[in-house]
């Protein structure tokens, strides 16, 4: 008797090869990666040999009910799929999310990003405001050449010392409300700054880098639950804002002062704004709190500091987020003077420095591309060299070629923190990034803390800055093959799973 042909698999009337009824047992043949099941326009639903692209729409299928490549009958080949284990299914385009994650959909998401974005205008504007007015400031305290230079080196070392509190503190009181801390201590320093005595100066110095370190390694923490699937896009967002507070504070004062405004006042106008993204958290921080969908991202406990300094790859990232907060801190001092050096003037001066760091937004706007992208090392490694032309450029000393090095570097500068953001925020758990995100900050920018200190003293000793950024460019190669490795080793074009 003849078998029906639907139980051999046979073609149909229509054309068509039926599917065939699926026998018990394992299949025996050996598979190395998913099954997919593709819309084929000449056999529809069939599974065509793995690796190859078929006209038509690409479907995903769970693996238990996808068919073998081999087209042999059995469907019990493959065990199912652990969601706890792989993580959410991929699409063709990667690091994409389903429409239907209720976290992703919210409104909650909006507002977050919207309160970590103004929280992230404050990191940088009240730092680097100080650098164009550092003469009138030097000559009105009657600093030292050295205490002149503690003004951009206090900060840095506030950065690395308190950045190991932070992850103690978020377990204490939870993320959301560390970072209202942070906002709230940055606003107060910038209150004590405004009275204009050396005790005030440096001690609101101190407050506000006590808040930007919180700040600094929270926002990393904060973004990797609720936009896991979209690390690369967030941290260039975030950056964006940082280079905009950091190209906003000389640009300010600068012009405040060239309008004939008192430089103490000058530098004290972002209390303004701090105070806005400090009621703008504030309702966040209320929303998070009422919102079902976020309890188990506000949940999660931070891994403690000990079992992630057992990890080589923190301490690749932390040297990588360290030179890149050195190559930028040193350029951000001691640029205005390499621009004067040239034969520019000091208001000049300061507003190509705002244009230095405005520069960096295309940059890190384009992070997330750089970063996600299959070619990810091939992409670093132009970039930094793009920037090790720059620094040669600097240290040529011409007019010409340094307002060239400043175009260059700038444009190439503001890929490298969303790269070290990325890399930091890129951790197997969400509890694992506040610890890796303390460390690798916090360590990072006690490294970087001498980089201007140290660019001043070879000035002092050569007479110049061309020894000074012969030592940047040696640093930067270091940084390219540290970074090298770090993306190798986490894949950052995939997305991070939740677990």
């Amino acid at each position: 008797m003849r078998d029906h042909p639907a139980s051999r698999g046979e073609r149909t009337g229509t054309g068509h090869r039926a599917p065939a009824a699926p026998r018990s047992g394992p299949c025996r043949h050996r598979h190395h990666g998913e099954l997919v099941v593709r819309r084929d326009r000449h056999q529809p639903g069939l599974v065509p040999h793995l690796g190859r692209r078929r006209r038509g729409r690409l479907l995903l299928a769970d693996v238990a009910d996808a068919r073998c490549r081999h087209r042999c009958d059995r469907h019990d080949h493959l065990p199912r799929r652990d969601p706890e284990q792989s993580g959410p299914r991929r699409s063709p385009r990667a690091g994409s999310v389903s429409r239907r994650d209720p976290l992703i959909r919210s409104r909650t998401a909006g507002w977050v990003l919207f309160g970590l974005l103004a929280v992230a205008l404050l990191l940088r504007a009240p730092i680097t405001g100080v650098p164009p007015v550092l003469r009138q400031l030097s000559e009105t305290l009657q600093l030292s050449p050295a205490q002149a230079g503690l003004v951009s080196t206090l900060p840095l070392l506030c950065f690395g010392v308190f950045a190991f509190l932070t992850p103690v503190l978020a377990a204490r009181f939870g993320l959301e409300s560390t970072l209202w801390a942070a906002g709230a201590l940055i606003v107060i320093g910038i209150v004590v700054r405004w009275w204009i005595t050396v005790p005030t100066f440096f001690g609101g110095t101190l407050i506000i880098g006590l808040g930007i370190a919180i700040g600094n390694v929270v926002v990393p923490a904060l973004a990797r639950p609720w936009f896991a699937h979209r690390l690369p896009l967030v941290m260039g967002l975030y950056s964006v804002m940082l280079q905009l507070g950091g190209a906003a504070g000389p640009f300010t004062t600068s012009t405040l002062v060239g309008a004939g405004v008192d430089w103490s006042v000058a530098i004290g106008v972002w209390l303004w704004p701090g105070l806005i993204a400090l009621l703008l958290w504030t309702f966040v921080s209320l929303r998070v709190r009422r919102d079902p969908a976020a309890g188990e991202h506000r949940a999660a406990v931070p891994t403690g500091l000990l079992p992630l300094l057992r990890r080589p790859l923190v301490w690749l990232i932390t040297f990588v987020m360290g030179t890149q907060s050195l190559v930028f801190y040193t350029m951000l001092t001691w640029l205005p003077s390499i621009f004067q050096r040239a034969g520019l003037s000091e208001h000049a001066a300061g507003l190509l420095l705002s244009a230095y760091s405005l520069l960096g937004l295309p940059g890190a706007l384009l992070a997330g591309w750089f970063v996600g992208h299959r070619h990810a090392v091939r992409n670093l490694i132009a970039i930094c060299t793009v920037y090790l032309c720059a620094l040669l450029l600097l240290a040529a000393g011409t007019l010409p070629t340094v307002l060239l090095g400043a175009v260059v570097g700038g444009i190439s500068q503001g890929v490298l923190l969303p790269i070290a953001l990325t890399f930091i925020a890129h951790q197997p758990r969400p509890a694992d990034v506040p610890g890796a995100s303390a460390i690798a900050q916090g360590g990072g920018y006690l490294y970087a803390a001498a980089g201007p200190v140290l660019l001043g003293w070879l000035y002092s000793a050569t007479g110049g800055f061309t020894a000074g950024l012969f030592v940047l460019v040696g640093l930067m190669v270091l940084f390219a093959v540290a970074g090298v490795f770090v993306s190798r080793a986490q894949q950052p074009g995939t997305p991070v799973t939740r677990r």
